[in-house]
Parts: structure tokens; C-alpha cells; sequence
């Protein structure tokens, strides 16, 4: 399922409510109200439809609505994603966003690619490609990410590298980071991470690190 960001904060007032429609279909509508003393007025609608398939394929479509300021609604975001089986242990995932252009049509401003490989160790492979549409109607990438997650003695250990456009719109290594995340005897989760970009000679220095720790409650 997409993930719906719904955070609107201590002046609006959210209802959800959740529709099975068949074995393979979910649906899931948010609404907010925007709060004035005792009135509350239609502020927006996040509408989200998950369909299954038995190969393990999901599609989703998630359409928001806004009011404007005559309080009629009008879709203002639209994403569809799609997964699909691609071979043993591998799903890939498309996504498209749409918003919509001065005459308020929906054209299509992001495109999002990604492999997922369940690799021969247990580790996970994912390979994370963002698109951009140009003047002539093509996409061209702006950023690439790969990333492998493996665990270990309780250990979840990630690697990823991310690759931008250079001075000369080509793909070039931007950013390294290493993580590692463990949950103690008592619950409280632990959680360490280096980042490194390159200095003016191309090598990778760190730049940041970071340990964070949350306590159980």
C-alpha cells in the first residue's frame, strides 16, 4: 500500500474509513475538515485503491482532492504504482505522479523505478531510479539509488550509493551511507549512520555521523 501523508496538524479534524471490496481489492478514504470554532469545512480527500494479484502483483491508485476557495473539490495529486513479479525472488515497481498543469489537466511531473532482489546470502538488493519529464515529451534520470540491507546476529547492516546529475547532466557518484540498527534486551532501538561525499579530488570523505537511541516506553 502507498504510504498516505495525512499529517494536517492540530487544526483540522480526520475521518478514515476502510472498504473491502473483494478477496483482492481494498479501498481507503481520508478526509479532513478544516476546524473554525464549532464549524468544520471539507478540506481535502485522499482516496486510495489497492488491487492484488495471485503472482504477488499489487496496483494502487492514490488520487488527493483539495478544496478550493469556493470549497469544491478539485484533484490536485494523483500517484499509481505498480508491482510485478520479474523472476524468481525479484519484483520490480514502477510509480507515476500526476498533478495537474494551468488548464487542470493531470500530466505526469515524477516517474520512480525500482528492482528488488532477494539475493543468494538473505541480503536485499534495491535499485531506486527517479525520473523527470523533459520539453520534448522524454524522462531523463535525475538520481539513482542502490542500497543492500543484510542481517545478522540481529544486526540490520545497509549500504547505499547515491548517484546525481554532475556539471554535465551524467550520472556520478554523489553520496555514500552505512547504517546499522539493533533492538537491546530492553527494547530501547539503536541505530548508528556515516555519511561520505566526495572531496575536491573525487574521494569519499565522511562528512556526518550519527548514533541514535529510542527508548521503550
Amino acid at each position: 500500500s502507498l504510504e498516505l501523508e495525512t499529517e494536517f496538524g492540530a487544526f483540522f479534524e480526520v475521518e478514515e474509513e476502510s472498504t473491502q471490496v473483494d478477496p483482492q481489492t481494498t479501498r481507503r478514504t481520508i478526509r479532513a475538515y478544516r476546524l473554525n470554532g464549532s464549524k468544520r469545512s471539507l478540506y481535502q480527500v485522499i482516496e486510495e485503491e489497492v488491487k492484488s494479484s495471485p503472482d504477488g502483483g499489487i496496483k494502487a491508485v492514490r488520487t488527493t482532492s483539495t478544496a478550493d476557495l469556493n470549497g469544491k473539490l478539485n484533484v490536485s495529486r494523483k500517484v499509481l504504482q505498480e508491482t510485478v513479479p520479474a523472476g524468481q525472488d525479484v519484483f520490480e515497481t514502477r510509480m507515476t505522479v500526476e498533478m495537474p498543469d494551468p488548464n487542470r489537466r493531470l500530466v505526469p511531473i515524477e516517474r520512480i523505478e525500482q528492482t528488488e532482489r532477494l539475493l543468494e546470502d538473505e541480503s536485499v538488493s534495491i535499485e531506486r531510479v527517479e525520473y523527470s519529464p523533459t520539453s520534448r515529451g522524454k524522462w531523463e534520470t535525475l538520481e539513482k539509488r542502490v542500497a543492500t540491507s543484510r542481517e545478522a546476529d540481529g544486526v540490520i547492516q545497509t549500504e547505499e550509493q547515491v548517484f546525481r546529475l554532475d556539471g554535465n547532466r551524467r550520472l556520478a557518484l554523489n553520496q555514500e551511507s552505512s547504517s546499522q540498527e539493533w533492538e537491546a534486551d530492553d527494547g530501547t532501538l539503536f541505530r548508528t549512520t556515516e555519511e561520505r561525499r566526495p572531496n575536491f579530488d573525487g574521494k569519499m570523505e565522511v562528512v556526518q555521523q550519527r548514533q541514535i537511541e529510542q527508548r521503550a516506553f
